[in-house]
């Protein structure tokens, strides 16, 4: 069978898909098949190490490098600065645009209602595994939306999409392949838990050791009985240690930030 020259397929549909990346060269490929039917791929690479910026030259990326980490927001937000196509779809390195979304994206860019932005239901697995619960059910985010009037929140992680306009939902689900295996889970575990204490020492006054114990019991708590993850079973519960680490985690950096900060 002759190799695919991904360089070669027509593109047709006026949209500029966003992604940023660093060291994705194991999910990246898959991502950009999803979307090859775009006219534009923007790709912000965090200087990675291994084979994901040359695979996405394969694609006919825009592939621009940033040497420096501003946090996703911010990283998000130059990606969009680049797009040509007044319509946006940004999906990250390790989800997947189903095929039935796909066809729901390209009849929402036809009819081009300008004045309306789309949460996309997201699907999420776990080591391969689909997670149903766990809070991690009923997922839905703000992918597909005009570059007039949007932007992201310059959140360090957990960066939302900000538009002025009405919302309203595209059928057809995204599929979210968030962790490989337990590696991956500690790896992300003391990122997320880095960039969101940075956010953390902005957004509340007071941090102590107390309300790290405290605050990370509780996001067990509500991911393996009120998220209902015991239902998830072993990966149910394996998502809520998870959860109350990188809580923890968050409060103890914080802590040391602010102490670094208030030196003399």
């Amino acid at each position: 069978m002759p190799k695919k020259n991904y360089k070669n397929i027509k593109k047709h549909v006026p949209i500029s898909v966003i992604i940023i990346t660093k060291n994705s060269e194991h999910s990246i490929k898959k991502t950009l098949e999803s979307v090859t039917w775009a006219n534009e791929i923007i790709v912000i690479d965090s200087n990675s190490s291994d084979r994901t910026v040359k695979i996405c030259k394969s694609f006919n990326s825009v592939v621009k490098k940033s040497l420096n980490w501003p946090g996703f927001g911010a990283q998000k937000n130059k990606a969009l600065s680049l797009a040509k196509n007044q319509w946006i779809l940004s999906i990250d390195s390790d989800e997947v645009v189903s095929k039935s979304l796909a066809k729901e994206i390209k009849r929402v860019v036809r009819l081009n209602p300008m004045g309306l932005a789309f949460y996309i239901e997201r699907i999420n697995f776990f080591c391969n595994q689909q997670v149903k619960y766990s809070g991690w059910q009923d997922d839905y985010v703000i992918r597909l939306f005009p570059k007039k009037g949007s932007a992201f929140t310059n959140d360090q992680v957990h960066e939302k999409v900000i538009f002025e306009g009405f919302l309203n939902k595209i059928n057809g689900p995204l599929l979210h392949y968030s962790y490989r295996n337990l590696d991956d889970v500690t790896d992300k575990i003391h990122r997320y838990s880095s960039a969101s204490a940075r956010d953390l020492i902005y957004t509340e006054k007071k941090i102590t050791l107390a309300s790290a114990f405290c605050h990370s019991f509780w996001a067990f708590f509500k991911t393996y009985f009120l998220r209902f993850g015991f239902l998830d079973g072993k990966i149910g519960l394996i998502i809520a240690f998870m959860n109350m680490e990188t809580t923890f985690y968050k409060y103890i950096k914080a802590i040391e930030l602010k102490s670094y900060y208030n030196q003399p």
